[in-house]
């Protein structure tokens, strides 16, 4: 199954609350409970954690991105579901962009063996450790080791420059 996109309506969205989640310039590994409100509660219920990357500058352009770790029973993985959300000042651009079934490295990820009983015991959204989730809680982007995670953003700006540039 090859990348999907979705779009999402974005004005709803306060830049200043998307930077009280995570300042401009650094990057943060949640547990589902903070993953922002407005991913959709569908996902937010499938998701043990996510990393939310903001970057750009202070006062002039902004992209924010949550990439959310699923979880796939089923395939017994955990995915990489992708948003971000640019920011002209403090007004969100038009729309958000998801991406479903991306194909950048690492983005899904067999968790070992002990995740399955500890879901069974816990639930979902308890920020299990495994090879995609940052050994930091936050701290600046260049400290953000995981590479699936950059891979995401890149795929994510290049497919908003897209849309920006060319109309949709």
């Amino acid at each position: 199954m090859g990348k999907e996109w979705s779009y999402i309506c974005t004005s709803e969205i306060d830049r200043l609350a998307c930077e009280q989640i995570c300042p401009v310039g650094e990057f943060r590994a949640v547990g589902r409970k903070d993953i922002p409100a407005f991913i959709a509660s569908g996902l937010r219920a499938k998701a043990d954690s996510a990393v939310i990357v903001a970057s750009g500058s202070p006062e002039g352009a902004m992209m924010f991105m949550v990439n959310i770790h699923r979880v796939d029973q089923k395939a017994a993985a955990i995915d990489q579901e992708s948003f971000a959300i640019v920011f002209n000042g403090t007004t969100p651009a038009l729309s958000g962009c998801m991406i479903h079934h991306g194909n950048w490295s690492g983005r899904t990820t067999a968790p070992p063996p002990e995740f399955w009983p500890a879901l069974t015991a816990s639930g979902i959204g308890n920020r299990y450790p495994f090879a995609q989730l940052p050994s930091n809680s936050g701290g600046p982007i260049s400290e953000l080791e995981i590479q699936s995670h950059h891979d995401a953003f890149a795929a994510l700006s290049d497919r908003l420059k897209e849309c920006f540039t060319s109309g949709g």
